[in-house]
């Protein structure tokens, strides 16, 4: 019987040589390292700080409702992705934000002013806190949040209005006015300046038109005088007759017997 030949053993020594050679050319190409790109350096510089850094700017320059992922990525040279990576969501993004806004403690109050002044120069420091980040005052979705963060100024008040002899319900009420008057100022303010300027001229270019031309003429007057300083004067109107209104009613209260009803 013919021997048969170690097939098995000539397999073992040709496989490996055929698969080395389909693997590894004899001569193999040179693989250039891969350039570092813009977007990767950006993707390397990436955080938290800059994210939101960018999107402050983006509120700024182009209203809350250009504030997205996409955009904040395309400002910053990655992809959206990069982004959630650092903060989920643009939610996210509002809640840092708003944090940041209110991260300045309120002034504490000069013990040797009066308490109506305190109470001025706290509302006018609040009020200077919330235009600096009127964009977030003109979204409602924000206000919640803006006013929970901001309740150290309210407590503030407070404060002040009870060194000043303020009792009971005048402590809450008057502290919660003034914090919250000072809010909706702003937000007229920023809702103001949001709107298109041609058209709301428009507008009321047409309401005076149905008017005598006496009375056009007044109202027109009036208003390019007051023009210059309308919200801060109207804000610090408006405070101090709360204020006075706060004045007299603690002189009031002084005054009453003991036991007295408002």
């Amino acid at each position: 019987m013919a021997r048969v030949p170690p097939v098995a053993s000539h397999l073992r020594l040709a496989a490996p040589q055929r698969w080395q050679d389909a693997r590894f050319p004899c001569s193999p190409c040179p693989v250039s390292p891969r350039p570092r790109t813009r977007s990767s350096r950006a993707r390397r510089d990436l955080n938290p700080a800059r994210i939101l850094e960018t999107a402050s700017r983006i509120l700024a320059e182009e209203g809350l409702e250009r504030l997205t992922n996409a955009r904040i990525a395309q400002r910053l040279d990655v992809t959206p992705a990069a982004i959630r990576w650092h903060l989920r969501s643009t939610h996210e993004i509002l809640e840092r934000l708003i944090e940041v806004a209110a991260e300045k403690p309120p002034p504490v109050p000069r013990p040797n002013a009066s308490w109506r002044r305190q109470l001025g120069g706290l509302t006018l420091w609040f009020r200077e806190q919330l235009l600096a980040h009127k964009e977030l005052v003109r979204e409602p979705a924000c206000w919640g949040q803006l006013l929970l963060a901001f309740a150290p100024v309210e407590l503030v008040a407070r404060r002040i209005l009870k060194t000043a002899g303020f009792r009971g319900r005048d402590v809450v009420l008057a502290g919660r006015s003034l914090y919250r008057q000072s809010f909706v100022f702003v937000y007229q303010d920023a809702i103001s300046m949001k709107l298109a300027a041609p058209s709301f001229g428009a507008a009321f270019e047409s309401a005076l038109a149905d008017l005598p031309a006496d009375e056009r003429v007044l109202i027109a007057s009036r208003l390019h005088e007051s023009e210059a300083g309308a919200p801060d004067a109207l804000f610090r109107y408006a405070i101090d007759a709360l204020l006075d209104g706060l004045e007299a009613r603690h002189g009031a209260t002084a005054r009453r017997p003991r036991g007295g009803r408002s």
